[in-house]
């Protein structure tokens, strides 16, 4: 059964472009790959630096792989340093 995977990303300011571009990236680049079956990406209409990403796995494991190379490869330490506070992690299953 698929999962869902829902992040809220709250950037610093002077960061915000480059967290929308590298997460507008992503969007166009992940679904298809390694079990990634949708990316969405939502600029929130209350704050004004805040992101919303919507994935679709095929499975948790799917996603664990994809992000252990994220890890690897120094993009999630990235994300991170264009943050302003932790992002919020959440799975969901359709109901």
């Amino acid at each position: 059964m698929s999962a869902h995977l829902l992040i809220h990303f709250n950037a610093q300011a002077e960061h915000y472009p480059a967290l929308l571009q590298l997460l507008t990236e992503a969007s166009q680049t992940l679904p298809g790959q390694g079990g990634c079956a949708q990316f969405q990406l939502f600029r929130s209409l209350e704050q004004p630096h805040a992101l919303t990403v919507l994935e679709q796995w095929q499975s948790r494991e799917d996603h664990a792989a994809h992000f252990a190379r994220l890890e690897a490869s120094g993009g999630w330490a990235h994300v991170q340093s264009l943050l302003a506070t932790a992002p919020q992690i959440h799975w969901l299953q359709v109901a």
